[in-house]
């Protein structure tokens, strides 16, 4: 049996479509595990009534503490060999976990991941479906920051195996990046993961969404963005590679978030002086490391040498690199 946990937040707008995917879903033995996490809006009386309409479907309402909290809970509801996660705002592919669950089943795999579709308010381009799949058995962890075989930072295009997973729980310290701090403890204990290019999972980036919405972005979600990635240190060893791609990973970050400063540059609320500040700190505190990172361009190390405690040059050269590579796109 394959256990779908949903995790459910003031989803009113989206919560029909994300129930009837799983419902449609091809894939016979299924529970539904929905948690209702203190919605505000109508999301508890759409859920009782799915409840009441099907009996693979379990609701569990509590009090809002956070998706990590929700998740946790679902965890203990679930009666399945495998386990995967659904957000109520996306959607599965009809055939996807009949797939996926014949696929891990057949390799004894501990974790499969498959492809998945981005979509907004203004656009859906469907992924073209691939076949194939590929089997990962060393160094699995390295492969969430490599340019082959990625796997990817999300918990959603996923299916774990329960005794892989029975004993880990989602991090209630952090708001943001959750999922990749589970993943570390999941790759960890991993023997066989598999990756396969069928796109079975469609995100939907709505114009709700915090990464939308100016007003939204605050210190605590640039801090667990980065500190998230952090994490990865602490199971990457005397792995040399793997800290250099980890270290180049925080600076893809910190860039990240440069180039979201450089854009806001006119913007002088407390919020943004105060992240301007915390990636300022967390540049210097990498500088050296940054440097001689065989993973970064001499234009970046450039920007570090200019950079002081005076003054974050990379947020001018994240500027720069942004607008060239928008010119680039104009003239292909």
């Amino acid at each position: 049996m394959l256990s779908i946990i949903v995790p459910v937040y003031n989803g009113e707008k989206y919560l029909k479509r994300c129930i009837d995917s799983l419902l449609e879903s091809t894939i016979k033995e299924k529970e539904v595990i929905i948690v209702n996490d203190g919605s505000s809006d109508s999301s508890e009386h759409i859920l009782a009534e799915f409840e009441k309409k099907y009996n693979n479907i379990t609701v569990i309402n509590q009090e809002n503490s956070g998706v990590s909290a929700a998740r946790n809970i679902g965890m203990q509801y679930t009666r399945g060999e495998y386990i995967t996660f659904v957000d109520c705002d996306d959607w599965i592919e009809k055939d996807i976990y009949t797939y996926a669950l014949d696929c891990i089943i057949k390799n004894n795999a501990d974790m499969l991941q498959f492809g998945h579709s981005v979509v907004t308010d203004f656009r859906y381009k469907k992924k073209e479906n691939k076949e194939g799949i590929t089997i990962i058995q060393e160094n699995i962890i390295n492969q969430i920051f490599s340019d082959e075989n990625y796997i990817t930072p999300s918990i959603c295009d996923k299916i774990f195996k329960r005794e892989v997973i029975n004993d880990l729980t989602f991090s209630k310290e952090y708001k943001y990046g959750e999922d990749i701090t589970f993943l570390y403890e999941v790759l960890s204990k991993s023997s066989k993961v598999i990756i396969c290019k069928k796109i079975g999972y469609y995100y939907f980036m709505h114009n709700e969404s915090a990464t939308q919405d100016l007003s939204k972005i605050s210190l605590k979600k640039v801090q667990d963005s980065l500190e998230t990635i952090e994490k990865a240190f602490e199971y990457s060893g005397e792995d040399i590679e793997l800290t250099k791609k980890i270290e180049k990973r925080i600076f893809d970050g910190l860039m990240a978030w440069s180039q979201f400063l450089c854009r806001y540059s006119m913007v002088r609320t407390n919020e943004i002086k105060l992240i301007r500040g915390y990636i300022g700190q967390k540049v210097l505190r990498y500088k050296v490391r940054f440097l001689v990172n065989p993973y970064l361009s001499n234009f970046w190390k450039l920007g570090l040498v200019l950079t002081t405690r005076y003054g974050n040059m990379l947020v001018i050269f994240s500027g720069i690199h942004a607008f060239v590579r928008k010119v680039r796109g104009r003239i292909k």
